[in-house]
């Protein structure tokens, strides 16, 4: 599909720069091309890492799902599966909750 290429793309790139920011030139290709190439960091850099990706992504990771991912494709597919996880939960929230709440709000009111 394109859809998930292009997001790929985008968090490949967002991530990329998160960890230059946060990283430095020290860590150079750390999300190298090869799939392969394990995520070489300390324990609390991972720790770091992991909590600069919640807080940039609005995401949250379990400690299972923190030792599971061993790549930077990894972290890219995590992420991309948690954003499309809580997604999926605000599109549902609106569709199945019986009524749009943003058409609710005093100030859109006088709309109806």
């Amino acid at each position: 599909m394109i859809i998930p290429i292009f997001t790929f793309i985008r968090i490949y790139l967002q991530l990329n720069l998160l960890l230059k920011m946060e990283f430095g030139a020290y860590k150079p290709g750390l999300l190298n091309p090869d799939p392969e190439k394990k995520l070489d960091l300390l324990p609390h850099e991972r720790d770091r890492l992991f909590n600069r990706i919640e807080d940039c992504f609005n995401i949250s990771f379990s400690f299972p799902e923190e030792q599971a991912i061993k790549t930077p494709y990894d972290l890219i597919n995590a992420i991309m599966e948690k954003r499309m996880e809580n997604g999926s939960e605000f599109i549902n929230h609106f569709l199945f909750s019986g009524r749009n709440t943003l058409l609710n709000t005093s100030d859109h009111s006088h709309f109806m």
